[in-house]
């Protein structure tokens, strides 16, 4: 026996990283399923980041941090405009005032986000 062989035999082996969490269900921190509003939440905040993107894109990319509070505003206004639509095409009823208000008020932010 040479003296690789007893060094290998001496130290133990490494063990594998488990990936991911430790928490079984029922857990107090085991990841649970987003349901309802929770779930609505990230399409909202999906759709207002693609908006603002947009937006940003459209003005070459540089805008002032004004600007870009004016940016994310219309785009926030966008993404509950296109959330109002989606619930009158499902057959919700929408009160069209609120729509027209939502609209207006993101006019006014991108005219604001002009000067």
């Amino acid at each position: 026996m040479n003296t690789v062989e007893t060094v290998e035999a001496v130290q133990p082996k490494k063990r594998q990283k488990k990936i991911g969490h430790r928490y079984k269900a029922g857990h107090k921190f085991f990841p649970r399923w987003r349901v309802g509003a929770a779930s609505q939440a990230t399409v909202f905040k999906r759709r207002a980041c693609k908006i603002l993107a947009a937006i940003v894109d459209e003005r070459g990319g540089e805008l002032s941090v004004t600007q870009l509070i004016h940016a994310q505003n219309a785009a926030d206004l966008g993404a509950a405009i296109l959330e109002m639509k989606d619930r009158r095409k499902a057959g919700e009823f929408v009160d069209p005032i609120s729509i027209t208000n939502l609209v207006n008020a993101q006019r006014r932010s991108l005219s604001a986000l002009d000067e």
